[in-house]
């Protein structure tokens, strides 16, 4: 997570941050945000305010502040179209998953604001969830915005292999394949 601001006063002032999903190692993180930044502009030559998302970072800038904001006024939501066997089993499951992530990232402190979690589904099947806010969010702000993200899994999402709420100030995901990256290597020390 890094967020900036250029400029003195507006109109003539940006804010800006990216953040990196909590599980990609440093240089996952800049091979996303260096590409996304390039494009973002080239794409959005013109544009006051732009968020966008890619799978292990979010970008985002405004002539606004958008720093310790929830901000949950735009969504994009990504379905996995494939049908799970046992709905209704797998959605009480996927809302114990999603309880548990949602907790446990709004708790996350102020450097990260992320967890994940795997449950068994069946023998031969497991359940994979995300959650993620922005650092600057408040414990009570983040769990508000995972929470409402979470609501959108029955209306989008319900009987599905998978499923992904992106807010700028937050995301959900949920998968029946893993997702996350290969951990970071640990500090050294020294």
């Amino acid at each position: 997570f890094y967020a900036y601001t250029v400029g003195l006063k507006p109109p003539n002032i940006a804010y800006g941050l990216f953040l990196c999903r909590g599980d990609v190692s440093p240089q996952t993180c800049q091979d996303c945000v260096a590409p996304a930044t390039k494009e973002i502009v080239q794409n959005c030559p013109n544009s006051k305010v732009v968020t966008t998302w890619y799978d292990e970072c979010m970008l985002r800038y405004s002539n606004k502040s958008i720093f310790s904001i929830s901000d949950q006024s735009v969504s994009y939501i990504l379905v996995n179209t494939e049908n799970i066997k046992d709905p209704k089993r797998f959605t009480n499951l996927l809302g114990k998953v999603m309880d548990d992530v949602a907790t446990r990232a709004s708790n996350g402190g102020l450097g990260k604001k992320f967890a994940t979690r795997e449950a068994d589904f069946s023998a031969l099947q497991t359940l994979y969830g995300l959650a993620q806010c922005t650092p600057d969010l408040t414990t009570s702000d983040c769990n508000t915005c995972l929470r409402d993200a979470i609501s959108s899994f029955p209306d989008c999402c319900d009987g599905r292999r998978g499923g992904r709420v992106l807010f700028p100030s937050c995301n959900v995901r949920y998968e029946t394949y893993p997702f996350n990256a290969t951990p970071a290597p640990p500090p050294s020390s020294g």
